[in-house]
Protein backbone atom coordinates (compact mmCIF):
# COMPACT_ATOMS: atom_id res chain seq x y z
CA UNK A 1 0.00 0.00 0.00
CA UNK A 2 2.94 2.25 -0.16
CA UNK A 3 2.79 5.57 -2.45
CA UNK A 4 6.32 5.51 -2.61
CA UNK A 5 9.16 2.81 -4.49
CA UNK A 6 11.05 0.95 -1.81
CA UNK A 7 14.34 0.18 -1.49
CA UNK A 8 16.26 -3.15 -1.28
CA UNK A 9 17.06 -2.96 1.56
CA UNK A 10 13.21 -2.18 2.74
CA UNK A 11 12.24 -5.17 0.83
CA UNK A 12 14.81 -7.72 2.68
CA UNK A 13 13.01 -6.44 5.72
CA UNK A 14 10.60 -8.62 7.12
CA UNK A 15 7.08 -7.49 7.31
CA UNK A 16 5.99 -5.81 10.89
CA UNK A 17 2.90 -7.23 12.36
CA UNK A 18 1.08 -3.58 12.96
CA UNK A 19 1.97 -0.35 12.12
CA UNK A 20 0.67 2.91 14.01
CA UNK A 21 -0.53 5.88 12.22
CA UNK A 22 -0.73 9.17 14.06
CA UNK A 23 -1.86 12.49 12.51
CA UNK A 24 -0.89 15.72 14.22
CA UNK A 25 -1.88 18.81 13.39
CA UNK A 26 -0.56 21.41 15.94
CA UNK A 27 0.11 19.13 18.68
CA UNK A 28 3.33 20.50 20.22
CA UNK A 29 1.48 20.65 24.05
CA UNK A 30 0.82 16.54 23.58
CA UNK A 31 2.79 15.07 21.26
CA UNK A 32 5.95 14.33 23.24
CA UNK A 33 4.11 12.30 25.86
CA UNK A 34 2.62 10.48 22.64
CA UNK A 35 5.67 9.68 21.09
CA UNK A 36 7.08 8.67 23.93
CA UNK A 37 4.81 6.36 24.80
CA UNK A 38 5.39 4.82 21.39
CA UNK A 39 8.88 4.76 21.53
CA UNK A 40 9.65 2.83 24.70
CA UNK A 41 7.96 0.18 23.73
CA UNK A 42 8.64 -0.06 19.98
CA UNK A 43 10.94 -3.03 17.90
CA UNK A 44 10.83 -5.04 14.98
CA UNK A 45 7.62 -5.53 15.33
CA UNK A 46 6.34 -2.52 14.54
CA UNK A 47 6.09 0.55 11.78
CA UNK A 48 5.29 4.03 13.09
CA UNK A 49 4.28 6.39 10.85
CA UNK A 50 3.64 10.34 11.58
CA UNK A 51 1.41 12.34 9.29
CA UNK A 52 2.37 16.27 9.95
CA UNK A 53 -0.87 17.64 8.86
CA UNK A 54 0.67 21.41 7.54
CA UNK A 55 1.73 22.20 11.50
CA UNK A 56 2.73 25.84 11.85
CA UNK A 57 3.59 25.32 15.90
CA UNK A 58 6.80 22.83 17.36
CA UNK A 59 5.07 19.80 16.08
CA UNK A 60 7.17 19.37 13.06
CA UNK A 61 10.51 19.27 15.19
CA UNK A 62 9.25 17.32 18.19
CA UNK A 63 8.36 14.64 15.01
CA UNK A 64 11.75 15.31 12.88
CA UNK A 65 13.22 13.98 16.44
CA UNK A 66 11.41 10.47 16.07
CA UNK A 67 11.61 10.38 12.53
CA UNK A 68 15.53 10.31 13.35
CA UNK A 69 14.98 7.14 15.40
CA UNK A 70 13.63 5.22 12.81
CA UNK A 71 9.72 6.49 12.61
CA UNK A 72 8.35 6.82 8.73
CA UNK A 73 7.37 10.76 8.44
CA UNK A 74 5.75 12.65 5.96
CA UNK A 75 4.33 16.39 6.46
CA UNK A 76 1.84 17.71 4.21
CA UNK A 77 2.44 21.24 2.46
CA UNK A 78 -1.30 22.98 3.94
CA UNK A 79 -3.47 21.60 6.98
CA UNK A 80 -5.99 18.69 4.80
CA UNK A 81 -7.58 17.07 7.70
CA UNK A 82 -7.09 14.16 10.08
CA UNK A 83 -8.89 11.75 7.19
CA UNK A 84 -6.86 13.16 4.70
CA UNK A 85 -3.63 12.63 6.54
CA UNK A 86 -4.73 9.04 8.04
CA UNK A 87 -5.34 7.52 4.18
CA UNK A 88 -1.52 8.86 3.44
CA UNK A 89 -0.76 6.42 6.04
CA UNK A 90 -2.60 3.89 5.00
CA UNK A 91 -0.97 4.13 1.65
CA UNK A 92 2.60 3.76 3.54
CA UNK A 93 1.42 1.01 5.97
CA UNK A 94 3.34 -1.96 5.48
CA UNK A 95 2.14 -3.90 9.02
CA UNK A 96 -0.15 -6.88 8.66
CA UNK A 97 -2.43 -5.14 10.97
CA UNK A 98 -3.01 -1.06 11.44
CA UNK A 99 -3.95 1.23 13.96
CA UNK A 100 -4.27 4.77 14.64
CA UNK A 101 -3.65 6.81 17.33
CA UNK A 102 -4.62 10.51 18.14
CA UNK A 103 -1.24 12.61 19.46
CA UNK A 104 -2.86 14.04 22.03
CA UNK A 105 -3.37 10.50 23.43
CA UNK A 106 -0.52 7.62 24.23
CA UNK A 107 -0.18 3.98 24.29
CA UNK A 108 -0.79 2.24 27.80
CA UNK A 109 2.07 0.39 28.80
CA UNK A 110 2.29 -3.29 26.59
CA UNK A 111 -0.14 -2.02 24.26
CA UNK A 112 2.35 -3.04 21.04
CA UNK A 113 2.90 -6.66 22.58
CA UNK A 114 -0.81 -7.28 23.29
CA UNK A 115 -1.85 -5.86 19.78
CA UNK A 116 0.83 -7.59 18.04
CA UNK A 117 -0.39 -10.74 19.60
CA UNK A 118 -3.87 -10.41 19.12
CA UNK A 119 -2.87 -9.94 15.78
CA UNK A 120 -0.75 -12.67 15.00
CA UNK A 121 -4.12 -14.71 16.36
CA UNK A 122 -6.47 -12.61 14.37
CA UNK A 123 -4.66 -13.52 11.37
CA UNK A 124 -4.72 -16.96 11.84
CA UNK A 125 -8.67 -16.53 12.61
CA UNK A 126 -9.27 -14.83 9.51
CA UNK A 127 -10.73 -11.92 11.82
CA UNK A 128 -10.35 -8.76 10.44
CA UNK A 129 -11.24 -5.90 13.19
CA UNK A 130 -10.33 -6.41 16.67
CA UNK A 131 -11.19 -3.97 19.22
CA UNK A 132 -9.90 -3.23 22.29
CA UNK A 133 -10.46 -1.47 26.18
CA UNK A 134 -9.47 1.81 27.47
CA UNK A 135 -8.44 3.67 29.90
CA UNK A 136 -9.27 7.40 30.44
CA UNK A 137 -7.62 10.48 32.01
CA UNK A 138 -9.35 13.56 32.95
CA UNK A 139 -7.09 16.54 33.97
CA UNK A 140 -4.15 14.01 35.00
CA UNK A 141 -6.53 11.66 36.83
CA UNK A 142 -6.61 7.77 35.31
CA UNK A 143 -9.46 5.68 35.43
CA UNK A 144 -10.45 2.34 33.45
CA UNK A 145 -13.59 2.81 31.66
CA UNK A 146 -15.46 0.37 32.69
CA UNK A 147 -18.49 1.55 31.39
CA UNK A 148 -17.51 0.54 27.65
CA UNK A 149 -15.89 -2.51 28.41
CA UNK A 150 -17.81 -5.11 25.81
CA UNK A 151 -18.20 -9.14 25.99
CA UNK A 152 -15.22 -10.57 24.62
CA UNK A 153 -16.61 -12.49 21.12
CA UNK A 154 -18.16 -11.30 17.84
CA UNK A 155 -20.37 -8.26 17.62
CA UNK A 156 -22.37 -7.61 14.26
CA UNK A 157 -24.34 -4.61 12.94
CA UNK A 158 -27.24 -6.30 14.39
CA UNK A 159 -25.22 -5.45 17.95
CA UNK A 160 -22.22 -3.53 17.79
CA UNK A 161 -20.40 -2.85 20.81
CA UNK A 162 -20.11 0.37 22.70
CA UNK A 163 -17.43 2.84 21.30
CA UNK A 164 -17.77 0.59 18.05
CA UNK A 165 -17.12 3.49 15.40
CA UNK A 166 -13.52 5.16 16.91
CA UNK A 167 -10.41 4.14 15.37
CA UNK A 168 -7.88 4.58 18.01
CA UNK A 169 -9.39 1.28 20.30
CA UNK A 170 -9.08 -1.12 16.67
CA UNK A 171 -6.40 -2.64 14.65
CA UNK A 172 -7.36 -3.74 11.18
CA UNK A 173 -6.01 -6.32 8.85
CA UNK A 174 -4.20 -4.48 6.12
CA UNK A 175 -4.91 -7.26 3.75
CA UNK A 176 -8.79 -6.50 4.19
CA UNK A 177 -8.31 -3.02 3.67
CA UNK A 178 -6.15 -2.77 0.65
CA UNK A 179 -8.68 -5.81 -0.84
CA UNK A 180 -11.69 -3.17 -0.30
CA UNK A 181 -10.41 -0.72 -1.05
CA UNK A 182 -10.95 1.15 2.04
CA UNK A 183 -9.63 4.70 3.22
CA UNK A 184 -11.26 7.64 4.85
CA UNK A 185 -13.64 10.18 3.84
CA UNK A 186 -12.16 13.38 2.85
CA UNK A 187 -15.37 15.43 3.20
CA UNK A 188 -15.50 15.33 6.65
CA UNK A 189 -14.19 16.63 10.02
CA UNK A 190 -16.45 14.76 12.27
CA UNK A 191 -17.61 11.33 12.19
CA UNK A 192 -15.05 10.29 9.92
CA UNK A 193 -14.23 6.94 11.71
CA UNK A 194 -17.41 6.05 11.98
CA UNK A 195 -18.04 5.85 8.21
CA UNK A 196 -14.48 3.90 8.03
CA UNK A 197 -16.10 1.73 10.31
CA UNK A 198 -19.34 1.37 8.42
CA UNK A 199 -17.44 0.62 5.29
CA UNK A 200 -15.52 -2.25 7.01
CA UNK A 201 -18.61 -3.64 8.49
CA UNK A 202 -19.74 -4.10 4.72
CA UNK A 203 -17.24 -6.56 3.68
CA UNK A 204 -16.88 -8.40 7.30
CA UNK A 205 -18.30 -10.69 9.88
CA UNK A 206 -18.31 -7.96 12.65
CA UNK A 207 -15.86 -6.79 14.94
CA UNK A 208 -14.30 -8.76 17.70
CA UNK A 209 -13.52 -7.24 21.17
CA UNK A 210 -10.99 -8.14 23.52
CA UNK A 211 -10.82 -6.80 27.00
CA UNK A 212 -7.11 -5.88 26.92
CA UNK A 213 -6.55 -1.94 27.36
CA UNK A 214 -3.84 -0.65 24.62
CA UNK A 215 -4.68 3.61 24.75
CA UNK A 216 -5.07 6.40 27.61
CA UNK A 217 -7.53 8.63 26.07
CA UNK A 218 -7.22 12.33 27.47
CA UNK A 219 -9.69 14.73 27.61
CA UNK A 220 -8.22 17.94 28.60
CA UNK A 221 -7.36 18.79 24.89
CA UNK A 222 -9.56 22.04 24.00
CA UNK A 223 -8.09 21.98 21.13
CA UNK A 224 -9.48 18.23 20.09
CA UNK A 225 -11.61 17.63 17.46
CA UNK A 226 -14.62 16.71 20.19
CA UNK A 227 -14.37 20.21 21.31
CA UNK A 228 -14.92 21.64 18.17
CA UNK A 229 -17.74 20.66 16.60
CA UNK A 230 -19.57 22.66 14.51
CA UNK A 231 -23.63 22.74 12.85
CA UNK A 232 -22.08 22.41 9.68
CA UNK A 233 -19.36 19.16 10.90
CA UNK A 234 -22.50 17.56 11.78
CA UNK A 235 -24.63 18.38 8.78
CA UNK A 236 -21.23 16.76 6.24
CA UNK A 237 -21.58 13.75 8.48
CA UNK A 238 -25.38 13.18 7.95
CA UNK A 239 -25.03 13.68 4.61
CA UNK A 240 -22.36 10.94 4.00
CA UNK A 241 -24.87 8.44 6.26
CA UNK A 242 -27.41 9.58 3.88
CA UNK A 243 -25.72 8.85 0.85
CA UNK A 244 -24.37 5.29 1.72
CA UNK A 245 -28.21 4.34 2.61
CA UNK A 246 -29.12 5.09 -0.78
CA UNK A 247 -25.83 3.42 -2.39
CA UNK A 248 -27.76 0.08 -4.16
CA UNK A 249 -26.55 -3.21 -3.16
CA UNK A 250 -26.42 -2.63 0.06
CA UNK A 251 -28.07 -5.75 2.32
CA UNK A 252 -31.57 -4.68 4.48
CA UNK A 253 -29.03 -5.38 7.76
CA UNK A 254 -26.71 -2.48 6.93
CA UNK A 255 -29.21 -0.01 5.56
CA UNK A 256 -31.14 -0.84 8.82
CA UNK A 257 -28.02 -0.03 10.89
CA UNK A 258 -27.33 3.09 9.23
CA UNK A 259 -30.95 4.24 9.75
CA UNK A 260 -30.55 3.06 13.66
CA UNK A 261 -27.65 5.22 13.88
CA UNK A 262 -29.12 8.52 12.43
CA UNK A 263 -32.00 8.43 14.68
CA UNK A 264 -29.39 8.29 17.82
CA UNK A 265 -28.04 11.05 16.06
CA UNK A 266 -30.69 13.03 16.00
CA UNK A 267 -31.86 12.40 19.11
CA UNK A 268 -28.87 13.14 21.22
CA UNK A 269 -27.47 16.06 23.02
CA UNK A 270 -24.97 17.13 21.04
CA UNK A 271 -27.71 17.18 17.81
CA UNK A 272 -30.48 18.63 19.75
CA UNK A 273 -27.92 21.59 21.27
CA UNK A 274 -27.29 22.50 17.48
CA UNK A 275 -30.20 21.80 15.65
CA UNK A 276 -33.68 22.44 18.35
CA UNK A 277 -35.22 20.56 21.06
CA UNK A 278 -32.20 21.19 23.82
CA UNK A 279 -30.11 24.11 24.97
CA UNK A 280 -26.16 23.98 26.43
Amino acid sequence: MNDEHMTIEELKRPQPILTIIIPVYNAERTLRRCLESVESQIDERVQVIIIDDGSTDNSIEIASEFAMMGCTYRFNETNTGASWSRSRGLRLAEGKYITFLDSDDELAPGAIDKMCNFAIVAEQRGESIIQFNHARKYEGVEALSHKYDNRAGLYTLNNLPNRWCFVWNKIYSQEFLQHHGIFFNDKLQFGEDEVFNLDCLRFCEGITCVDAVTVIKHFDNPDSLCHTVTKERLLALCEVLMDMLRQPNRTRQYKAAIRGILAEHWNSKLYKTFFGGERS
